[in-house]
């Protein structure tokens, strides 16, 4: 399931669909038009066949899935066609499932029981899969480096020669105050402490903001601006 890196630092819930196989609701799983099964006659309904070869005194005794019913002991004459005569067919369901707080991509959890069900052997139902929900985070204009967060801190190539004060907003939402000194280099961070990612091991680690500052140059200049600058530069 994909989630946005604000997912994976607030938590909370989301809905996923999945496909999942169940029984066959027009034939009852199993797999006939009319809901009847006959047994197969080439193992009498067991599913199984026995070989049995003798060499001399000795004899050796096989037993191996039926080729005939695939091991399921039925016979089937007209094949259900809502299901090819499979017994099961595919369906779209929901399940909630909890984001846990500063989850990473690749992490993931188990919901027992909630994946394709599994045909019955014999006229009994064996045990239905799980589902396994595997996270995806996206990043955006936060970059994630372990609990930490980076973010480019764009100004004015003069604000950074002049100095200046920004306001920058963290992946909480809550507004930050960045005072830029004056001459501060292209390149140069700012460490703001405990705005990063939670830990989901640990909620008592709390990684840092980590502001990037990155010079913007303008796409012209004036004739005054020019001669300032050239002013500057002498």
């Amino acid at each position: 399931v994909d989630i946005t890196l604000e997912d994976a630092y607030n938590g909370g819930e989301t809905e996923v669909e999945y496909d999942v196989l169940r029984t066959c609701r027009k034939c009852n799983g199993t797999g006939s038009a009319n809901g009847k099964a006959e047994a197969c006659h080439y193992c009498n309904g067991t599913g199984m066949r026995t070989d049995v070869q003798r060499r001399g005194n000795m004899q050796t005794i096989t037993q191996r899935p039926c080729p005939h019913c695939n091991g399921t002991g039925k016979k089937i004459t007209t094949p259900c066609q809502h299901c090819n005569g499979e017994g099961m067919e595919s369906v779209r369901e929901k399940e909630r499932i909890t984001i846990p707080k500063g989850v990473v991509t690749g992490q993931y959890y188990v919901i027992n029981g909630k994946g394709c069900e599994a045909p019955s052997v014999k006229g009994t139902q064996s045990i239905n899969g799980d589902l396994i929900v595997v996270f995806n985070v996206i990043e955006g204009e936060f970059q994630r480096f372990g609990n930490d967060l980076l973010k480019e801190l764009k100004i004015n190539v003069f604000d950074a020669l002049l100095g200046c004060d920004v306001k920058v907003i963290s992946i909480d939402n809550k507004e930050i105050n960045i005072n830029i000194p004056e001459c501060t280099k292209d390149g140069h961070v700012f460490t703001i402490k405990g705005k990063g990612m939670p830990n989901m091991q640990n909620s008592n680690i709390i990684g840092d903001l980590k502001l990037i500052v990155k010079y913007t140059i303008p796409s012209s200049l004036t004739n005054k601006e020019r001669e300032l600058i050239k002013k500057l530069k002498r």
